[in-house]
């Protein structure tokens, strides 16, 4: 089988291939809602990454989606030393 040949029998995309949403809650102020989409590797109705796309998702988010909005870690690092001399 040669290149060609596999590019013609990938299989199309899914739907998490085109669309992210995400809902952020604020305190005192209306939902936010996040869209961003499609992927970068996505050409016309096929995926240029990965032959089967669905099993990318079986598993949790594909590695090489360039659209997933990430978990912002909003803990703040407190140096070990400094915080053992705080009085709380």
């Amino acid at each position: 089988m040669n290149i060609e040949e596999m590019r013609a029998n990938r299989e199309d995309i899914i739907d998490s291939c085109l669309i992210q949403r995400k809902t952020i809650a604020k305190k005192g102020k209306p939902d936010e809602l996040i869209e961003k989409g499609p992927c970068d590797k996505v050409e016309g109705k096929k995926c240029m990454a990965y032959m089967y796309p669905a099993s990318r998702w079986r598993l949790g988010n594909c590695a090489l989606a360039s659209h997933i909005i990430g978990q912002e870690d909003k803990t703040k690092f407190v140096n070990p030393i400094k915080k053992s001399k705080r009085k709380e």
